[in-house]
């Protein structure tokens, strides 16, 4: 990835790679889009509290779906460095954890703790650790 860019990413669990089924389940689920994103050279994060190796140097991950509604927030203005909901037109500033600065989303996007395993691929340390997508969801309104 080039520096100052973002790419749409599925995370799954290795475990679910040798089963068809259960693999292409993660591509139709609401949850599990995520944003992997390479900050420009000199750029860094300001992490939540507990969050301060979630990331792999300049990348990071966060959920895909604002926090407002769950439209798929994957407008990166990259001289800002925020990621925009064409929806509704929420900002996230990812150098504040993808707080947001506008619009009416209120919770900042979850971040993925990521790694990178031995072959040199990203890979999920564990789950969001904050809930993906609109509050709603958590009232069981889905």
């Amino acid at each position: 990835m080039e520096a100052g860019s973002l790419l749409t990413v599925y995370p799954f669990r290795e475990a679910d790679r040798a089963d068809k089924d259960r693999l292409s389940a993660v591509f139709n689920r609401g949850d599990t889009p995520a944003v992997l994103i390479r900050l420009r050279a000199g750029q860094q994060v300001t992490p939540k509290p507990g969050q301060e190796n979630d990331n792999v140097g300049e990348y990071y991950a966060f959920s895909k779906l604002c926090t407002h509604l769950g439209c798929p927030v994957g407008l990166f203005e990259q001289q800002t460095d925020r990621l925009l909901c064409p929806c509704h037109q929420s900002q996230f500033d990812i150098l504040q954890s993808a707080t947001p600065i506008f619009g009416p989303a209120a919770r900042p996007l979850p971040q993925l703790p990521i790694a990178v395993d031995d072959n040199g691929f990203f890979v999920a340390k564990g789950d969001f650790r904050q809930p993906v997508g609109p509050e709603f969801w958590e009232m069981g309104w889905r």
